[in-house]
């Protein structure tokens, strides 16, 4: 009998004190859950505010490469302007050549 009730005794105090370990175990849980849930929120936000700086880094990269399009676009087409044969400037005049004199005929 003796045996049986430290038994007893023993399986009372494991009953008494889980509740209180328990009690602790879970006030820390739900602290840590908390400072989780925080953390996740936070990198929510950074995640959506980086998010948002690709998107618009994608919109400049486009409309930065549209202004790099038409400026090639531009250069081309100037550089077949300069490379185009011009128009040969009209050349002065030349002068009519002189007509030969033919010596007169000698009279013999």
């Amino acid at each position: 009998m003796k045996r049986t009730r430290s038994a007893a005794g023993i399986v009372l105090a494991v009953l008494l004190v889980l509740p209180l370990v328990s009690g602790c175990e879970s006030k820390q849980q739900r602290e840590e859950n908390a400072k989780l849930k925080g953390q996740v929120a936070s990198l929510t936000q950074q995640k959506t505010d980086m998010q948002k700086r690709v998107d618009e880094a994608t919109q400049e990269h486009g409309r930065l490469q549209a202004k790099v399009d038409e400026l090639t676009k531009k250069i081309s087409e100037a550089e077949a302007k300069k490379a185009a044969p011009k128009p040969a400037a009209k050349a002065p005049a030349k002068p009519a050549p002189k007509a030969a004199t033919k010596p007169a005929p000698t009279k013999k």
